[in-house]
């Protein structure tokens, strides 16, 4: 992503409009009259080839050249044939930022000059023949280093700004949510929504073909924009896998983020949107993705706007435990089916509760909830029901129920309500059924900015958001458990060298003993396989195991992965179960080897590969393994093993790399892994070493990216283990994850100055949560206002999980670790640095443990982080210190940093060139942080 000549979009000094016109229904005469109508401030020119002296009382300049300035911002609204000629003559004029509102840019674009006055040639280049419009366009946009939004955009609304560069027909209110989307059509739609709900928006554009900016480049403006608390996403098709990915983790970290996915079915989906081999269904890869990311995705537009008024109004949830008052049972159970089927938790109230309860009420469920008041409740026992619940540690958060009674009306029963919501520190839900007599009680929710809703459902579904949201930020920010034995043992020497030999041997399929070798070299555990060359030899092998076996026949097709996903014909092609003798097993070997001869009299002897069948064992076939998806890149897939109709509906999917607990998630998430529990006594350990193999996937992925396809299918877990009974392995061409691995390549051994201690030096882990939580507590009050420019007492679970979970991308930090007298790892100093959008400027921050003073660490720390940063490209490197921290202000000086005291901030802020500016839009951008810092 980059926000390179952003601003220009979103708060433009001057405008010009190409095509204007006072023709209002016509597209420039629509966007100019709300640029007007919204008081834009800065300077508008209106372009059109004809008409009089003025358009819309503003000077008529008939070329792109008249213009008296180059504008901020150009906004083209005319036909598709012209268009690659205008961006060509603005992008001459200087211009930077393009906003193109038409569409139909698909079609052949012209190759000799004609009526529309395009020239032979665009710079100096011909274009050829079959070139689309958008190509052509796009050529002269990276001539001219200017940036494109659309074709087929709405436009850009941006209240605060009194700017509306959009042909919406809704005037948008001023508001702290931003809107960014792909459909033109539906961004009108929200507009108008929203705005009958009195809801605004700090930002409003949708993209729609996105030729150069995309989502991903506007989340990353949008991230450092601090008048939006919430962003709001719609996609219908899903690009640049890894970007997007770095653009929303690090969005969804500080801000609220809603997502919208439709195109979700293969029959609205678009010819190239291919499904990933193995995969029935391309939704699951986008779902996985919105997870990992910590963005809560929903289905519905209407529920869209109703997860965003229950998420940034409603506290924060600290459990998933909901608890249900109703004065009626009928809207009680309607809510307790919907939670339930929901994937939701009823909370079970304590006895204290239940007790207390019981001195209030008549009668009281068994389980206490959902808490029912009976029809003649009154607003004084809503009141001490919720203050009781309150109290209940069981409860996380409490949905109120209420049906108009003469003994309750709406009003005086919301009025109790909200006095009670008030004071207590849980989130409440209330739902006020009815219309006429609830409107009134549902707007005085609304004032005291607590969510209402019209039905059980509703509420219920808000809820489950608040609880999808929790569960996906704790994805997003999870700290995991240390690292087994066995979760760094992937041996990639070892298969690298397998890798080589097909390749150099001209193939993309490993055999069957290859595939057996890369498992074990990745620490995957396996059956024990038999591999003979002929009958004869299989004779022998056979007499001294014994039966019930397996055999497989060895082929190509049969060692391809998702061959029965691709014809399900396929499915046991070239295998034989359940062979009761030698006799048999023959047998077999003789019709496995005339199928074989009759698909293919091509191929030569492959031979056999003998296992023997355990039986008397409860167990349960699973599979699991690795494939490829076009936007994302590879995937892990878990879920049930055998045949493709199995499969199918269970299989679920997750971005590598994995520690174990996400890897826990993904195998929780399927049906496969919920039948563990009928399989032995300790199903989890079961699901630990499942867990284990999923890991070394993800670190096999990583590191031999040529593996673009893996399949494990069946993988049996039984009382016995987990082992892996068949695997197939095809190659490709290298491709990386979307989430960048672990850079373990910048690990470093260092000696202390003093002490002679030896300390690694390493990127941080989430693995190292504990000792980074232990590391802050041993510092000094002193040392933790030099860092956090104010007193800390206490760092709460989610900053220090913040801390350690980062992606790499545009993150940085560096820890220097030793074991302690006892042998156990710990921090003794961390670097950190964040990185802009476009790799300009990166902002970093260093701190170390009080004991360490005088053994050079800092400086070791800092200079590293110096180095990673100019190899990464960033022009400065910036960082911000108090007046009387002396040591950092000295180490800065030694190491070339300047500095400049801001009286406004009470601060020093030193900066350290790292590289020279190349671009103007660089040094543009680096005048600006410099303006900011002054």
């Amino acid at each position: 992503m980059t926000t390179r000549y952003m601003r220009r979009f979103f708060d433009p000094r001057s405008i010009a409009v190409i095509g204007a016109s006072e023709r209002v229904p016509s597209l420039g005469g629509t966007v100019l009259g709300n640029l007007q109508a919204a008081g834009f401030p800065g300077e508008l020119m209106a372009v059109n080839r004809r008409g009089g002296d003025t358009i819309l009382e503003l000077p008529r300049y008939s070329r792109i050249a008249d213009l008296p300035q180059s504008p901020d911002l150009a906004i083209v609204c005319t036909p598709p044939a012209t268009i690659p000629q205008l961006v060509d003559e603005l992008g001459r004029k200087g211009v930077r930022a393009v906003l193109i509102v038409m569409g139909g840019l698909s079609t052949p674009a012209p190759v000799a000059s004609g009526a529309i006055g395009f020239a032979h040639s665009l710079l100096g280049l011909r274009l050829a023949s079959g070139k689309t419009l958008q190509e052509a366009t796009w050529e002269v946009a990276r001539a001219h280093d200017l940036r494109i939004m659309g074709p087929n955009c709405m436009g850009v609304v941006v209240p605060r700004n009194d700017l509306n560069a959009s042909y919406a027909n809704t005037m948008v209110e001023d508001g702290d949510v931003a809107y960014v989307g792909q459909s033109a059509m539906l961004g009108l739609a929200v507009a108008d929504w929203a705005k009958g709900h009195g809801l605004g928006f700090s930002l409003l554009t949708t993209l729609g073909e996105s030729l150069d900016i995309d989502i991903a480049d506007v989340l990353g403006y949008l991230e450092g924009d601090w008048n939006t608390r919430a962003i709001l996403i719609h996609f219908e098709k899903l690009q640049s896998g890894a970007r997007l990915m770095s653009a929303l983790r690090a969005a969804a970290r500080s801000k609220l983020v809603v997502v919208m996915k439709s195109r979700r079915v293969p029959v609205s989906q678009e010819p190239e949107e291919a499904i990933a081999a193995g995969l029935t269904n391309s939704d699951i890869v986008c779902d996985a993705a919105l997870r990992r990311a910590g963005v809560l995705r929903v289905e519905r537009i209407d529920e869209v706007f109703a997860a965003l008024e229950t998420l940034t109004r409603m506290r924060r949830l600290r459990g998933e435990r909901l608890a249900i008052v109703c004065n009626g049972i009928g809207p009680g159970m309607l809510a307790v089916d919907r939670l339930v089927l929901s994937g939701g938790q009823l909370a079970r109230l304590a006895e204290a509760t239940i007790d207390a309860l019981n001195d209030v009420l008549r009668t009281v469920w068994p389980d206490g909830n959902p808490v029912d008041l009976e029809a003649d409740a009154t607003p004084e026992l809503f009141a001490k029901v919720i203050h009781i619940l309150r109290a209940d540690p069981e409860v996380d958060a409490i949905l109120v129920l209420h049906v108009p009674t003469q003994a309750a009306p709406s009003l005086p029963a919301a009025e109790a309500t909200i006095a009670s919501a008030n004071e207590i520190l849980k989130p409440v839900i209330t739902c006020w059924m009815g219309q006429e007599s609830a409107e009134p009680a549902r707007q005085l929710f609304n004032e005291a900015d607590i969510s209402t809703f019209n039905t059980p459902e509703q509420a219920v579904d808000a809820f489950m958001h608040m609880v999808r949201y929790r569960r996906n930020q704790a994805e997003l920010a999870q700290v995991p458990p240390l690292p087994g034995p066995n979760e760094r043992v992937c041996q990639t020497a070892a298969v690298w060298a397998m890798v080589g030999e097909a390749v150099n041997a001209g193939r993309t399929l490993l055999s069957d003993p290859e595939c057996d070798r890369v498992l074990a070299a990745a620490g995957i555990p396996a059956a024990k396989s038999y591999y003979v060359a002929d009958a004869g030899e299989l004779r022998e092998v056979a007499a001294g195991l014994v039966p019930p076996f397996a055999l497989k026949i060895l082929s190509d097709a049969v060692c391809r992965p998702f061959a029965g996903f691709r014809d399900t014909c396929e499915h046991g092609r070239g295998v034989a179960l359940d062979l009761g003798s030698v006799g048999e097993l023959e047998a077999a070997a003789v019709d496995l080897t005339a199928a074989e001869e009759r698909r293919d009299p091509r191929q030569g002897k492959r031979g056999f590969k003998l296992q023997r069948i355990r039986r008397g064992l409860d167990s349960v076939q699973l599979s699991m393994g690795i494939t490829r998806d076009a936007v994302f890149g590879p995937l892990l897939f878990f879920g049930s093993g055998g045949s493709p109709r199995r499969i199918a509906g269970d299989r679920q999917v997750g971005l590598p790399p994995l520690n174990r607990a996400l890897a826990r998630m993904l195998i929780d998430s399927t049906a496969a892994g919920r039948a563990l529990d009928d399989v032995c006594e300790d199903p989890e350990q079961l699901r630990d070493a499942i867990a284990r193999m999923l890991v070394c996937l993800g670190q096999l992925v990583v590191e031999v990216p040529t593996i673009a396809a893996l399949e494990i299918n069946p993988l049996s877990a039984s009382a016995d283990g987990v082992l892996a009974l068949d695997a197939k392995i095809e190659l490709g061409e290298p491709l990386k994850t979307a989430i960048l691995p672990y850079p373990g390549r910048l690990e470093e051994a260092a000696t202390l100055a003093r002490s002679g201690r030896e300390v690694l030096l390493r990127p941080i882990r989430a693995e190292d949560a504990p000792a980074h939580a232990a590391f802050v507590s041993r510092l000094s009050p002193e040392t933790i206002r030099y860092r956090f420019f104010q007193p800390r007492s206490s760092f709460t679970r989610q900053e220090l999980s913040q801390a350690t979970q980062i992606d790499y991308a545009r993150e940085m930090a560096f820890i220097a670790t030793a074991p302690n007298e006892e042998g156990v790892a710990e921090t003794l100093g961390v670097v950190r640095a964040w990185a802009d959008a476009d790799n300009v400027s990166a902002e970093f921050a260093v701190i170390v443990d009080d004991e360490m003073r005088g053994e050079g660490l800092g400086r070791m720390l800092l200079g590293k982080m110096i180095e990673y940063e100019r190899e990464r490209g960033v022009l400065v490197l910036r960082g911000t210190v108090l007046p009387d921290n002396a040591p950092m202000l000295r180490l800065a000086e030694k190491l070339g940093f300047a500095s400049s005291y801001s009286e406004a901030e009470e601060a020093v802020a030193i900066s350290l060139p790292l590289n020279p500016a190349t671009d103007d839009w660089q040094r543009e951008r680096l005048a600006q942080i410099e303006g900011e810092a002054e």
